[in-house]
C-alpha cells in the first residue's frame, strides 16, 4: 500500500483506510513494515502510524533513521512536491 499507493486506489484511498483499520492492526502493521527493505515504506508508514494515528513504538521511532531531507521524499509519490512537511518525517505532505 505504501510503496505503489496508486495500485491501491491511491495514497488518500490508503490513509483512508489506516485511519479506519490501522489502529487495532498496529503491531501486525509495523512487523510488516520491519520486514521491508525500502527506507521510503517505513517513512511513510512512520508518519501515518506516528503522526496521524498517534501510535507510540519504539519500532516506530528506529524507522525515523530512515528520515532524510530531500525535495524527491513526498508522502503520495504520485503527486508534486508540497512545502508542507513533516519535521520528524521529513517527508512532503502532498496530499
Amino acid at each position: 500500500m505504501l510503496s505503489e499507493p496508486a495500485l491501491c486506489g491511491g495514497i488518500r484511498h490508503v490513509i483512508n483506510i489506516w485511519e479506519q483499520e490501522a489502529e487495532q492492526w498496529a503491531d501486525q502493521i509495523i512487523d510488516e513494515v520491519e520486514k521491508f527493505d525500502s527506507k521510503m515504506v517505513k517513512v511513510r508508514a512512520g508518519y501515518l502510524l506516528s503522526e496521524v494515528l498517534e501510535v507510540e513504538d519504539s519500532r516506530i521511532d528506529g524507522w525515523e533513521q530512515f528520515a532524510q531531507r530531500g525535495g524527491s521524499r513526498k508522502l503520495d509519490p504520485d503527486a508534486p512536491y508540497a512545502p508542507t512537511y513533516s519535521e520528524r518525517w521529513m517527508i512532503s505532505l502532498n496530499v
